[in-house]
């Protein structure tokens, strides 16, 4: 009879370990990028519309809390880069991805009101061309008796979320106005936020 303890014994427990160690691995692997997958789904779909020029229905849907929200999920998914390089590759360029997505929102949301003034640039434009509208405006200009209308004036004082005010304080202003998501998720984390 074989012994047990023969060489080949011995290679085939070693080949069993091995196989199960990467079988353990491979199925980490599956679960991190099925993970990332969810939020690579939703930034693909953003993308999207809005390249099909849907900017007012992204803005809705990517709000500040929600991108707020999504730095955490995705700082959360991080991984050892060392080890999972390709996937933190894949994860940090959909971080990147959805970083200029929301500076785009915000640069939509300056292209609007810029719209909005110069439309109202537009009618004080029209009056000061034709004299017939810019006598009609010094005329009523002179039948009012104040200078301005009776009004109550409420300032609403101007605050600073925690989360922002901590990223400043640890990092300094981001440039171009938009939070880095990673660094932001550890602000949000440090100082126990819940986003949800």
């Amino acid at each position: 009879m074989f012994s047990t303890n023969s060489i080949f014994s011995r290679n085939v427990a070693n080949t069993n370990t091995f196989l199960t160690n990467a079988d353990a691995r491979n199925r980490i692997l599956i679960s991190m990028y099925a993970k990332l997958s969810v939020y690579v789904r939703t930034i693909r779909t953003l993308l999207i519309q809005y390249a099909k020029g849907h900017f007012y229905e992204v803005a809705n849907i990517l709000t500040n809390k929600v991108f707020n929200r999504m730095s955490v999920e995705l700082n959360n998914l991080s991984a050892d880069p060392s080890k999972y390089s390709d996937y933190e590759n894949i994860r940090m360029g959909n971080v990147a991805a959805l970083e200029g997505l929301y500076q785009s929102i915000l640069q939509y949301a300056n292209l609007v009101d810029s719209e909005l003034k110069l439309e109202k640039a537009k009618e004080c434009e029209a009056i000061l061309n034709d004299p017939v509208k810019l006598e009609e405006y010094i005329k009523m200009l002179h039948g009012r008796r104040t200078l301005f209308k009776e009004s109550n004036v409420t300032v609403v004082k101007a605050t600073l979320k925690p989360e922002y005010a901590e990223y400043i304080r640890a990092y300094g202003f981001p440039e171009g106005g938009i939070f880095e998501m990673d660094k932001l998720a550890l602000v949000c984390k440090r100082l126990n936020i819940s986003l949800v």
